[in-house]
């Protein structure tokens, strides 16, 4: 099944159901000899933020259990961070060079794609073996899917949904506030994680109201990629300014590719400001009660029969 809560299940049922289907594809990711490594750490990854965004929905009807699931998933997604985002940098390098030709030869750009591929293999080689740390992460998963049978939830229905939502929408808020008042580095990564926990809501509340949910689906999507293109590119950046020359290359192609970052960076900000001004135009409050209300008449008998 997808992840989304389904009428015909509790709350609880379906939280537990969605983790479990989440754990069960990252094992399979683990050991699918299709994908290459780099994938499988990907995907990985992204599993455990979607079962972190999935305990944020029920945090307050959790309770006690909800830290040190949510500590349990942060930490086996940190294992792999550090290879991740060597290979991020190399994706996100090779699309700004497409528009860096003009400015720089292709054989300088062919060169820093080259010193940043061995860069990523140096950090192979100085971390844990890639395949044990998977191994590892698959063998503790399978002891994690027995947990999640474990789970309860305090409340059931809309009420155990309500104050993550809400309080996640919130925070959502605040930090794009805080972002467009003072557009750091550290506000932007800052105000990016909590796009991508409504964004995670979003999809687990679509069904009720698929035609309304996918609109807002689509453009917490829109904003995340933005952020998370933005986000690339000031880690890119913070590599070149700190990397030993020889890791990156001549000297010389630093300002102009501080310039396109810089000028990249700056696009991506003000269509996500425009499209975060638009998804966190309701409060929190508002926001609930909205989909309190849409809720209720999905899981009325009357939406049932339709």
């Amino acid at each position: 099944m997808s992840y989304r809560l389904e009428r015909a299940e509790s709350v609880s049922h379906g939280i537990r159901r969605i983790a479990i289907e989440q754990i069960e594809k990252a094992i399979g990711e683990i050991d699918d000899d299709t994908l290459s490594r780099h994938d499988a750490v990907h995907q990985v990854r992204k599993r455990f933020k979607k079962i972190r965004g999935l305990v944020r929905l029920v945090r307050p009807a959790l309770g006690d259990q909800y830290e040190p699931i949510n500590i349990w998933y942060r930490d086996a997604g940190r294992r792999l961070s550090e290879i991740r985002d060597a290979t991020t940098m190399i994706e996100c390098f090779d699309e700004l060079a497409e528009s860096a030709s003009d400015v720089i030869e292709d054989a300088v750009l062919q060169s820093i794609h080259n010193r940043l591929v061995d860069r990523r293999q140096r950090i192979e080689s100085a971390s844990r073996p890639v395949e044990k740390t998977l191994d590892e992460i698959a063998c503790a998963l399978s002891e994690q899917r027995q947990q999640v049978d474990t789970w309860s939830l305090d409340d059931d229905g809309f009420d155990a949904i309500a104050g993550g939502l809400g309080k996640s929408f919130r925070r959502g808020r605040k930090t794009l506030n805080r972002a467009e008042q003072s557009p750091t580095d550290e506000n932007l990564h800052e105000w990016r994680k909590r796009v991508k926990y409504h964004w995670f809501h979003s999809r687990l509340l679509r069904n009720v109201w698929p035609e309304v949910l996918k609109a807002r689906i689509n453009e917490m999507d829109r904003l995340s990629d933005l952020l998370g293109d933005d986000h690339d590119l000031a880690v890119l950046h913070e590599t070149m300014k700190t990397s030993p020359p020889d890791d990156i290359g001549d000297a010389g192609v630093i300002p102009p590719l501080e310039g396109l970052i810089q000028q990249r960076r700056s696009d991506l900000q003000r269509q996500a400001f425009d499209v975060g001004r638009r998804v966190y135009a309701d409060s929190a409050k508002r926001l609930t009660q909205h989909l309190g209300v849409w809720w209720d008449v999905w899981i009325s008998d009357d939406a049932r029969d339709i």
